[in-house]
């Protein structure tokens, strides 16, 4: 129970540390003003968040069932590629976002993210990162897949650009269209019922957009088709403009991931941004009872 309360005070504090800088970090004109002057270094920035370790079986004793127990903890690795290193009580925006920002959250918390931005070297806020997310900075990508042949199949096309990602999927299934006639005891009257002459494999098809975690990939449906011969189409935007998120890595591993999407508002998994070769689009011809029918590209 000590040992309980000592690392949920621990957890508090850094939350109460992290919070002060924010609370004092605001946004005027093309400047983000700092809490105070500090030593910052600028530059790329990189995190990463994973588990680690596994269930474990112990013996309790003779006569006892065994006792299973987690050495699963939640590890954030947090790297700064330093371009310049400053003291100062601001840092001006177009400075501070440089570049573009990739972000794959899984699930279970698992994420990757590279952005721009700084971290604070020294003092009180030693550590506190800040790192700047600009939806105007993601290039434009497209690509279109297609799987199946014959009777059946699914195409699909992906755009992906500042709003965020976009796309459509059809899925085709060639077959002859039947007629025939059916009794509406009811109304009275005979009505005439379409059907296909013979039945679909699949039960659908899927366009994911999958993004690299470094511990697997974080994927999320963009649209699905649930009928023959039907399109569907759906997206994932960017739903904020140019963004400076604050954390610290201690921070990150005591909300196991959570903080990120919590600040951005956005649920997981998810996909946000561009890194080259760090994003798949994926169209999946869904085979009950059997294996899927899969085209993915790198966009």
């Amino acid at each position: 129970m000590v040992l309980v309360a000592v690392a949920l005070a621990i957890r508090e504090s850094e939350r109460d540390r992290v919070g002060r800088f924010k609370s004092g970090t605001s946004v005027e004109g093309d400047v983000l003003k700092l809490p105070t002057t500090l030593g910052v270094e600028l530059g790329g920035v990189e995190v990463r968040g994973f588990w680690t370790g596994s269930a474990v079986t112990v013996s309790v004793g003779i006569g006892r069932p065994p006792h299973t127990t987690s050495t699963r903890r939640y590890v954030v690795e947090l790297s700064v590629d330093p371009v310049e290193r400053v003291t100062t009580s601001s840092i001006e925006l177009g400075r501070l976002c440089s570049g573009g920002f990739y972000l794959a959250i899984k699930g279970d918390g698992t994420l990757l993210l590279r952005a721009p931005g700084f971290r604070v070297v020294g003092g009180e806020y030693e550590g506190v990162v800040g790192v700047c997310l600009d939806p105007s900075r993601v290039p434009t990508r497209t690509t279109s897949l297609e799987v199946g042949e014959g009777v059946e199949g699914a195409r699909a096309e992906v755009v992906l650009d500042g709003g965020g990602i976009r796309g459509r999927v059809t899925w085709f299934f060639r077959t002859q269209v039947v007629r025939r006639f059916t009794y509406d005891r009811e109304a009275g009257v005979y009505r005439v019922v379409e059907e296909y002459a013979s039945k679909p494999r699949a039960r659908g098809a899927r366009l994911e957009v999958c993004g690299d975690t470094g511990r697997g990939y974080a994927c999320v449906v963009i649209a699905e088709a649930t009928k023959p011969n039907e399109e569907a189409s759906g997206g994932l935007t960017h739903a904020f403009g140019r963004r400076v998120l604050v954390f610290s890595r201690r921070l990150l591993e005591y909300g196991r991931g959570g903080e990120i999407a919590r600040e951005l508002g956005v649920g997981v998994p998810s996909v946000l941004g561009y890194s080259p070769g760090s994003l798949r689009a994926r169209l999946v011809l869904d085979i009950p009872l059997g294996t899927d029918v899969v085209a993915e590209a790198v966009l």
